[in-house]
């Protein structure tokens, strides 16, 4: 069976994602900064036979992804897909976005997912395996109040997209994942509409097919990718006008410019 390196995996779509690479029989290395749900997870997957271990992992820090890749790797003897899912929100208005804020955001975001992609180059380009790295439909346009986090998963997208021909002449495919809204402890202190909202588990398998297809991109649910293109595709003019009154409405309900402090989001 194919080993699994995922980061995030202590919560919302990580965790999920662990219980459906374990589902199917595969050899996993779970990262997290709370070993708890890990620990779990890894018994789980030695009852079955399989060989599983958690690893304590902050990737703001990131002097501390290499050594915890290697540690994965050696404990499994070698990587075939490594995810790095790890992901972290800060909602703010533009006028309280605080620069500490927005670089926790980027630190794990963007800093913190490339750096766990590219500390396994040498053992994903040895088994010819998948990098995946988890976006987000939020990539594609930028709405109010969430600056940090779109910000960051649009510059995690257009990591991903440079690295992509390189590996992929090496025998290597890279992956990205955009996600839509999925139903985690973070998401359900939203006090806004998400359309389109779909379980962990239902979001897990979804991924876990696309992974098995080396997919370059993989944007879902469809309908939520739809209107996300739509968006994408706006004038300036337009989609500006249309950000006026979704912050207004925010405002009104009081959501935009109050204090949610930091929360960790599945995608």
């Amino acid at each position: 069976m194919p080993r699994v390196f995922l980061t995030g995996a202590s919560s919302g779509l990580g965790y999920a994602l662990a219980q459906t690479f374990i589902d199917e029989g595969y050899d996993i290395a779970l990262a997290a900064r709370r070993t708890g749900p890990l620990l779990e997870l890894v018994q789980v997957a030695v009852d079955r036979g399989q060989r599983a271990i958690a690893i304590p992992l902050d990737v703001a820090d990131t002097r501390t992804i290499a050594p915890a890749v290697a540690k994965a790797s050696e404990f499994l003897g070698g990587l075939d897909i490594v995810i790095a899912n790890a992901g972290v929100g800060i909602p703010a208005p533009a006028l309280e976005l605080r620069s500490e804020d927005l670089k926790a955001v980027l630190d794990v975001n963007v800093l913190g997912a490339a750096e766990t992609l590219l500390a396994a180059r040498g053992e994903i380009l040895r088994s010819k395996g998948v990098l995946v790295g988890v976006s987000s439909l939020a990539a594609w346009r930028a709405g109010p109040g969430a600056a940090a986090y779109n910000a960051s998963k649009a510059a995690l997208s257009a990591f991903l997209e440079a690295i992509r021909p390189e590996f992929f002449a090496r025998g290597v495919a890279v992956m990205e994942v955009n996600p839509g809204f999925v139903r985690t402890p973070m998401t359900d202190r939203n006090g806004f509409a998400m359309p389109f909202l779909l379980e962990p588990d239902d979001a897990a398998r979804r991924v876990f097919r696309a992974i098995q297809k080396r997919k370059s991109r993989f944007a879902f649910p469809r309908r939520a990718a739809f209107f996300m293109g739509l968006l994408h595709h706006l004038p300036d003019w337009a989609f500006d006008l249309l950000a006026r009154r979704v912050c207004r409405s925010l405002e009104k309900k009081q959501i935009l410019g109050r204090e949610v402090g930091k929360t960790e989001v599945s995608n």
